[in-house]
């Protein structure tokens, strides 16, 4: 995870920076907001990027909206809104959230972590987890120019995955790729 960490470091840095303002965090959200039947009153977006989808949230109401993102240049500026932190290893106890989200993140990991993060995220949840995945290569590419869509799989792989932690609420695909609400399990230990 460390070179993922300089890669999105050096991704943030660059003089155009890293957008993570695009139609991803805006499907899942307009998903969360249509399917659940109330909005939760904790959020922990995962790969929160710079904060644009917790910023709309926390414009919404009075919500509490925490993030992590790998990258530490991502976070810098959210106010101890958010955490460095990886998705496969949330720094938070069970069930924390009423909700976790997450918007193009898992296809930037290698598929083992990717596996392991949609287990971590439905650990941290008390009930609903609201992804949005890119089902295809990415555009941006890292320094050594690579492409940075680690794990591109049709979205009936990612629905099976995510549905080892719950029934799925809803699932749609277009051309971006996947958005789904899973309604995770009470973990059993």
């Amino acid at each position: 995870m460390d070179e993922l960490r300089r890669t999105y470091n050096a991704l943030y840095r660059r003089p155009q920076g890293y957008d993570d303002s695009g139609p991803a965090w805006r499907l899942a959200l307009e998903l969360l907001l249509t399917t659940l039947p109330d909005i939760p009153e904790s959020i922990l977006d995962v790969g929160c990027g710079r904060g644009s989808a917790m910023n709309y949230l926390r414009g919404r109401g009075d919500r509490r909206v925490y993030g992590i993102d790998i990258a530490d240049a991502a976070v810098e500026g959210l106010d101890g809104r958010a955490l460095v932190a990886t998705a496969d290893r949330l720094p938070f106890r069970d069930r924390a959230f009423g909700c976790v989200l997450s918007t193009d993140v898992l296809e930037h990991l290698p598929a083992d972590r990717a596996l392991v993060a949609i287990a971590e995220m439905a650990r941290v949840t008390r009930r609903w987890v609201v992804a949005s995945i890119s089902c295809r290569p990415a555009t941006t590419r890292d320094a050594a120019g690579r492409q940075v869509h680690l794990t591109v799989r049709p979205p009936g792989w990612w629905m099976n995955e995510f549905s080892a932690h719950g029934p799925l609420a809803a699932a749609t695909v277009n051309n971006l790729g996947l958005t789904l609400i899973l309604e995770a399990r009470p973990i059993r230990r």
